[in-house]
């Protein structure tokens, strides 16, 4: 809605097509090495492949806003409406996931990655006013959580991730029903105050969302990061 709207969705499509043409070309050099599309196949070519793979790693983090990657994001969210944020946050960050987990990563840019999302999301999200922008910074370092569970490797490691994110995605769903059952519009934290008051039961179950949210004991994802 508005020039706010049009902006972040002209920049989510221009954004988009690029990252999609990056994993194109990575696939076009994964496919130029081995002659197959089976990312699975053990014909690569030394070059092409850590091309390929690098490539296709960048345009999949791009997709999950991990820092260096997350530049767009902030304006995106922000000119969005509550209901196609929360599109945003849910169904494609799990498919992407599975993708990632499926044709594989380099390692190193994922490392790189998780670490600098959870740094920036937790600084980055202290002095947020807007509540779509700070899903943005609770987004990389939930993010960064779950691909720990790619890193570590094994069924364990993936199976943690997996119960990681669909948590993540079970809370900010709960957190965005409540926003919108309060009718609340302006995106402002500071207009929170005293939901309580109005709706005892909306209140607290808001708080006990974003406690889970933070990972603060004894809820949910305290248990799964331990």
């Amino acid at each position: 809605r508005g020039l706010r709207g049009v902006e972040g969705a002209l920049k989510f499509f221009i954004l988009g097509a690029v990252s999609s043409a990056v994993f194109l070309l990575g696939v076009a050099f994964v496919y130029g090495g081995s002659g197959e599309v089976c990312f699975l196949g053990n014909n690569y070519l030394g070059l092409l492949e850590n091309w390929g793979e690098g490539l296709i790693t960048v345009a999949l983090l791009f997709k999950l806003t991990m820092v260096p990657f997350h530049f767009w994001a902030p304006d995106v969210y922000g000119g969005a409406s509550f209901y196609t944020i929360l599109l945003l946050v849910t169904i494609p960050k799990i498919s992407i996931f599975y993708l990632l987990m499926q044709v594989g990563f380099e390692y190193k840019i994922v490392v790189w990655c998780v670490v600098l999302s959870l740094l920036v999301g937790g600084i980055g999200g202290l002095n947020q006013t807007s509540m779509k922008k700070l899903f943005v910074y609770s987004g990389m370092i939930n993010m960064g959580m779950a691909l720990l569970g790619l890193l570590v490797g094994g069924n364990s490691g993936i199976v943690i991730g997996f119960v990681y994110l669909i948590i993540y995605m079970i809370v900010t769903i709960g957190i965005f029903l409540i926003l919108l059952q309060l009718r609340w519009r302006s995106g402002l934290i500071v207009e929170l105050v005293g939901v309580g008051r109005k709706n005892s039961v909306l209140g607290l179950s808001f708080i006990l969302l974003f406690f889970t949210l933070a990972g603060i004991p004894p809820f949910g994802i305290f248990f799964v990061k331990l």
